[in-house]
């Protein structure tokens, strides 16, 4: 079972996801979240733990942060209860979503720049 919180998320909510794996411990867990534009995949591998008469549930959280606006697909694999998938949609939220840019110098940098880059010229006439 997968639970996604808040279970109506926008792009201005931190989206989290419940992972209930059903069994105490878990040798190989593996959690993949795909959209349009993103794709993460977690693997993690634990040594096996002492077999107990009763299985005791274990949640596993996951906290993704702010996605995009779109159609997701989230999906839990373990090795003892198998796969688990899940669609939900991100709506569009009211804050901006960032937006990866490349750094800049800025002004201060820019006249240090040209003041060595002059420097430089002068020493080599």
């Amino acid at each position: 079972m997968i639970e996604i919180k808040p279970e109506i998320p926008s792009s201005d909510d931190a989206v989290v996801f419940v992972f209930q794996t059903g069994q105490n411990g878990c040798c190989y867990f593996s959690k993949s979240i795909v959209g349009s534009h993103y794709y993460f995949e977690e693997i993690a591998y634990d040594p096996p733990t002492p077999i107990i008469a009763t299985p005791i549930p274990v949640n596993e959280y996951w906290n993704v942060g702010r996605l995009e606006a779109g159609e997701y697909q989230v999906t839990q694999l373990d090795l003892r209860t198998g796969t688990t998938t899940q669609d939900f949609s991100v709506s569009e939220g009211a804050l901006p979503f960032p937006v990866p840019t490349i750094p800049t110098i800025g002004v201060t940098g820019a006249i240090v720049l040209v003041i060595g880059l002059a420097w430089i010229a002068n020493k080599g006439v």
